[in-house]
């Protein structure tokens, strides 16, 4: 069942890709991986009420994507690394903390238990942060809750971009993005080296040995992004074909998050909707379009310098982030990558922020308050 399961991805990510050039569906902003979690929720619901099956990814499996894709982040980032990028991780984190702030305020203003929902309890959601911050009693709901809210941002992401790309101020891409274009190709096909088998069994292991190790937040993914941060310092001392690996690193990690956002998003299909409140669908709505609104304006105000694809990227970005799950995060903004060009200041800034650093902050700030 693994193997075939492996195969209907390999087949629905292929076909998604011929739709989507067929129809330059790009120019919708409806990406490859959008098309795919469309065409794979649509299968799993079918077979779930027809067979009454559980199309449900192999054990793993997901960690395994998200792992590889992180590894291959982290290579670039030892590329791209220097003043610039820390200057602007810098600022988006002091960003993101101060906002974080923000939700938690605002939640002592809105009666229980929709102030779980308006709070910070969504902001870059984690599983295993709400296990540790949020009473027992509502820790499902939470998690349904983050669902909702996850597939309301994930099939409103083109709309979000659409409207957007329509009111930042168009500016060129800087001379440095437009030399990293011909490494961000999006191209569906794995690179058969023995590097990428090398990078698929490191992901492989990593996620084997840290499956229940999360001491630190230190996930599978988090040594998987050191990993290839480390493997592409040594690469860039030794200035061996960095431009090859570089876009081998980079189309096999497009693979991975695809897969990884396929699946993440098919897991709605298992969620008893039946139980969805109509209150709590408007105020997750009403949330949506007020970040949407908020996040917009900081780009504007705050990011005058930054190029149209960078403003979109971290509107995208920031938008998403505040909402739900890191997974619709990184779509939206390869989404933007892949019409628009390549910003590696900020597609390779906000993983690490969004993946890792603001959990600590998260975590210190709830556990803080509980006291």
């Amino acid at each position: 069942m693994v193997i075939l399961f492996v195969v209907l991805l390999g087949i629905i990510l292929k076909i998604s890709e011929l739709l989507e050039r067929k129809y330059e569906l790009h120019r919708y902003y409806l990406s490859i991986p959008f098309v795919g979690s469309v065409i794979l929720l649509t299968i799993t619901v079918l077979t779930k009420v027809i067979f009454h099956y559980r199309l449900e990814p192999p054990f793993l499996f997901q960690r395994v994507a998200v792992t590889i894709f992180l590894f291959s982040i982290g290579f670039q980032i030892a590329l791209f690394l220097n003043k610039l990028f820390f200057k602007r991780f810098v600022i988006l984190l002091a960003i993101c903390v101060v906002l974080l702030i923000f939700f938690v305020h605002i939640s002592y203003f809105v009666f229980p238990p929709y102030n779980w929902i308006v709070g910070d309890l969504l902001f870059a959601y984690n599983e295993d942060f709400i296990k540790l911050t949020v009473p027992s009693y509502i820790q499902n709901d939470m998690v349904f809750w983050s669902y909702v809210q996850l597939a309301i941002v994930f099939f409103l992401t083109p709309v979000f971009l659409s409207i957007v790309s329509k009111r930042l101020d168009k500016q060129d891409i800087s001379n440095i993005q437009n030399c990293a274009n011909h490494l961000y190709q999006e191209k569906i096909t794995i690179p058969l080296t023995r590097e990428t088998a090398y990078v698929v069994l490191f992901a492989l292991g990593i996620v084997v040995i840290t499956q229940h190790i999360t001491v630190f937040f230190l996930y599978d993914y988090v040594y998987a992004m050191l990993g290839g941060f480390s493997y592409g310092l040594l690469a860039k001392t030794r200035q061996s074909k960095l431009d090859e690996k570089t876009r081998m690193f980079h189309q096999l990690g497009t693979i991975g998050l695809y897969l990884f956002i396929m699946t993440s998003v098919q897991k709605i299909a298992f969620f008893d909707w039946f139980r969805l409140s109509y209150t709590v669908f408007l105020i997750v709505m009403a949330k949506t379009m007020i970040v949407a609104v908020f996040v917009v304006w900081i780009v504007q105000r705050l990011f005058p310098t930054l190029s149209f694809s960078e403003k979109l990227v971290t509107a995208v970005a920031g938008w998403s982030f505040i909402l739900s799950a890191p997974v619709v995060c990184m779509h939206g903004m390869r989404t933007v990558v892949n019409k628009h060009g390549a910003v590696p200041y900020v597609l390779l800034v906000i993983p690490p922020v969004i993946l890792w650093m603001v959990n600590y902050i998260h975590l210190t700030l709830r556990l803080i308050l509980l006291q």
